[in-house]
């Protein structure tokens, strides 16, 4: 599905700070991506926007986050500041590529269930 053609690879590295209620680590933001991929150290600090509310991702040793939905638009999240620290992610980013492209893309069929079927989007 040429998911790779656009593979970028992100580091964040969050220092501890004194007074985490005054700033944000990143502000709110979707991915513009296919998918992301997402391997958080156990500081945390991840959160995802769901039903106008607030919800922490917890890391979990040895897992990966995937922020993406099932119409490949990302949730919208942010990464609070955190007294404790430093704080580092790797972030992969799969794209189709930098510039637009008229080839239709869709869910794997196979993965989904019926009722998740939907179209396919460019």
């Amino acid at each position: 599905m040429d998911c790779m053609e656009g593979l970028g690879i992100i580091s964040h590295y969050y220092p501890a700070c004194p007074q985490p209620e005054l700033i944000i680590g990143i502000n709110k933001h979707s991915d513009g991506d296919f998918i992301t991929v997402l391997l958080q150290d156990h500081i945390g600090g991840l959160q995802v926007l769901h039903h106008n509310q607030w919800i922490d991702v917890p890391p979990k040793p040895g897992s990966l986050v995937l922020i993406s939905n099932d119409k490949y638009i990302s949730v919208e999240h942010r990464v609070l500041a955190n007294k404790v620290g430093p704080r580092i992610s790797v972030a992969c980013f799969f794209s189709t590529g930098a510039s637009p492209s008229s080839k239709l893309y869709g869910p794997i069929a196979e993965l989904l269930s019926e009722d998740k079927k939907g179209s396919p989007v460019h």
